[in-house]
């Protein structure tokens, strides 16, 4: 079975001047429901016009080790224009199968 860690997002892509910053936790009981500010790390950067979706497999494995089935991820993402003005962050959490 392949592992996969993507982040779909609208609009896709992204405008020209714009990007996507994706932060995620570690894994976590799947019985938590909320995670402070402090505990989301960045592990993603898009270029600008990225398209959907965002792999972010590579990258969360790198600072936080193998996914566990059955642990909670939580993940937030925004995007910022090239004055460097960002978006309210989008939230989202997905216990892994």
């Amino acid at each position: 079975m392949a592992i996969a860690f993507s982040i779909a997002f609208t609009p896709s892509p992204l405008g020209a001047t714009e990007q996507i910053i994706i932060e995620a936790t570690n894994q976590v009981s799947a019985g938590k429901s909320f995670m402070p500010r402090s505990a989301y790390k960045q592990v993603f950067v898009g270029t600008a016009a990225s398209a959907t979706p965002a792999n972010i497999l590579s990258a969360w494995n790198a600072i936080y080790g193998a996914l566990i089935a059955g642990q909670r991820v939580f993940v937030r993402a925004w995007v910022i224009n090239a004055n460097g003005i960002a978006s309210k962050p989008i939230y989202a959490n997905k216990v892994i199968t």
